[in-house]
């Protein structure tokens, strides 16, 4: 507008939290502006709100002109929508507002972008003033060409910001996927990255009982309130915050830390909490709000005035602590999307796991015993290393089933396989085949030396007593082993060559260790060509 026409012109923002500010101001000389102050809420209540949103425009030639009231065109008639009419008159507290502010005559255009409000530029004259229509009409149409850039520049910039977090996510599922059964592994080395995509200064995930951290989080001492706060909001969806609540106030580390928490649930127990830490920002009101006794109102600068317009407009400073940024609605919509992908994620891990794991044990199954001998293959074949296959079955098993039950049974199995992942190495892969028989991919070898060293190990681990209730078992073991490349580069030999090396223990003796010799083979050949010798004869299968 032109500064011949009013004397004073200000843009005001409208904030999240429905405050403003004014941001660009232009003043005649000698009239004081607000640029740079905070407005209150309730300067602009909920229904003003609305019909600024859907008028572009807004006129108050002369606050101290009277009304005249329109009336329905007929007796009992409807009441007449005023709700897009420019001559709709102001409320009496809005018009008392200007005069307060030494306001006369007042021009307000709304800057409406994708259907919100998102500020207004008010043009303020110091004494009563009518505008032509044919400007009232160019000034508007200005504002719709400023809130069609706006609208386009805004979309562009969160397009841009979709289009970062969706890629951030897609590395994230990729991650998922590929870590099959191990989730945690996969969530702890991209919490890095899911704080960066959210903007947070740290990350916390707590799964599984463990926590994880990223970035700068709370001490522990203060974690365990947090946590407990937190566990209190919905497990169905992301919530979010960015006031601290006034219980953990006196944690100072929370404070600095954790102000502003995102909270991702995963499961009943599980969770993410992305944090933020306090942002200390000093902010100069224009004018103090009245403090009201009203009932159930609660004074501040951040609540709707009750009683009225302010009657002075000189600045008041305010500290405002415990806060942090807001949280956009795009991180908390991909919070949510996050929060769906890794408990799919989460759900097909629990399945795999169930269908490669024995239930008794914990332990790998036959299914994934095979997928791991598979892989080790390629491995070896690729990188030239040297590992160990070791089948593994118990001595004098079944007598503990018959004389103490099959409970007993069970327990004496799964302290077997406690034993057995207390010898071997973390890069091992240790499986139950069914009932008693177990097996050993021993990775990472020089030599069979070391293969002989962990039966040797196995053998005298698995002979120790066992308390089961009152009682004492004892059992033994046989192991047969053989070796990749020496033995064979082949998945069903190194088991073949392994099983005969077992055989060879169970005839030798029992409760030992053999490794594979191509020696076992020519008698096992011997053997099977004795039984089908025999068979043929018992047959009469010879001409």
């Amino acid at each position: 507008p032109r500064s011949t026409l009013f004397p004073y012109t200000t843009l005001f923002r409208s904030r999240a939290d429905w405050t403003g500010e004014v941001v660009r101001e232009r003043c005649r000389a000698g009239v004081e502006g607000f640029l740079g102050l905070r407005f209150p809420a309730g300067d602009i209540p909920p229904n003003a709100r609305q019909m600024f949103a859907l008028n572009l425009q807004r006129a108050i030639v002369d606050v101290d002109a009277e009304t005249s009231p329109i009336r329905c065109w007929r007796e009992g008639g409807p009441a007449l929508d005023l709700t897009y009419s420019t001559l709709r008159s102001a409320h009496p507290v809005h018009l008392q507002y200007l005069r307060n502010m030494g306001v006369q005559a007042s021009l307000t255009l709304s800057v409406v972008v994708q259907a919100k409000l998102r500020g207004m530029v008010a043009c303020h004259h110091l004494s009563a003033r009518e505008l032509a229509v044919e400007d009232r009409l160019a000034l508007e149409e200005i504002a719709r060409m400023v809130a069609l850039h706006l609208t386009n520049v805004l979309g562009l910039i969160e397009q841009r910001s979709r289009s970062e977090m969706r890629q951030r996510l897609s590395q994230l599922r990729g991650a998922l996927s590929a870590a099959g059964d191990d989730t945690k592994l996969a969530l702890a080395n991209h919490l890095g990255m899911i704080r960066e995509a959210f903007a947070a200064g740290g990350a916390w995930l707590r799964f599984e009982g463990e926590d994880l951290f990223a970035g700068r989080v709370p001490d522990k001492l203060s974690l365990a309130p947090l946590r407990d706060s937190i566990e209190l909001l919905p497990r169905e969806r992301v919530s979010h915050f960015e006031a601290l609540p006034e219980p953990l106030r006196t944690y100072r580390a929370l404070v600095a830390n954790a102000s502003g928490v995102l909270f991702l649930p995963l499961g009943s127990v599980d969770f993410i909490a992305l944090v933020r830490p306090e942002v200390i920002e000093t902010v100069n009101w224009a004018g103090k709000p009245e403090v009201t006794e009203a009932p159930g109102v609660v004074a501040g600068p951040m609540l709707a005035q009750a009683l009225g317009p302010r009657n002075s407009f000189a600045v008041w400073t305010e500290q405002v602590r415990h806060t942090s940024e807001p949280w956009s609605e795009m991180q908390v919509e991909f919070g949510e999307r996050l929060r769906l992908e890794v408990e799919h994620c989460l759900g097909t891990a629990r399945l795999e796991h169930r269908a490669l794991h024995d239930g008794l044990t914990g332990l790998g199954n036959r299914l994934l015993f095979e997928r791991r001998l598979q892989e080790e293959v390629r491995h070896s074949m690729t990188h030239h290393s040297v590992f160990a296959v070791h089948i593994i079955d118990l001595d004098r098993f079944k007598q503990v089933n018959d004389t103490y039950g099959h409970g007993a049974g069970d327990q004496v199995l799964m302290e077997v396989a406690r034993r057995l992942l207390a010898v071997v190495a973390p890069t091992d892969t240790v499986a139950r085949l069914g009932g008693d028989e177990f097996a050993i991919i021993q990775a990472g070898l020089e030599d069979s030396a070391r293969a002989e060293a962990l039966a040797e190990k196995i053998v005298r681990s698995i002979a120790e007593s066992y308390r089961i209730t009152e009682n004492t078992v004892e059992i033994g073991v046989s192991i047969g082993v053989s070796s990749y490349p020496s033995d064979t580069v082949e998945e069903s030999e190194l088991l073949e060559y392994a099983d005969l090396a077992l055989y060879h223990v169970k005839h030798s003796g029992r409760n030992a260790y053999s490794m594979y010799t191509p020696a076992m083979r020519s008698a096992e050949s011997q053997d099977r060509e004795g039984e089908l010798l025999a068979a043929a004869i018992a047959n009469d299968e010879f001409r």
